[in-house]
């Protein structure tokens, strides 16, 4: 259970919406993470290539990664977020 004191109601809870805040490093996990120094480390992606001189980013997911109602993260997930979040900037 996440009980927590705001001033005001964030503007939605969806990642893909509304603009980063406490809520979405407490709720949502990301592929990678960047570090005090901005380097990126592993979160749900154990591991990644860059290949293509940047155009193509390839992530290995951590196994056993799990939803709320315990269905487990696989590559379809990730791929289905990202497009999600592609189209809403394409609108």
């Amino acid at each position: 259970m996440l009980v927590s004191a705001l001033t005001v109601e964030p503007p939605t809870l969806d990642p893909h919406l509304g603009f980063p805040n406490v809520f979405s490093s407490l709720i949502y996990d990301r592929l990678v993470y960047l570090d005090r120094d901005s380097r990126p480390q592993p979160a749900i992606a154990e591991s990644w290539e860059v290949k293509d001189g940047g155009a193509i980013f390839e992530f290995k997911l951590r196994r056993g990664v799990k939803f709320h109602n315990g269905r487990e993260v696989v590559a379809e997930d990730v791929k289905y977020s990202l497009e999600r979040l592609q189209g809403l900037f394409t609108r």
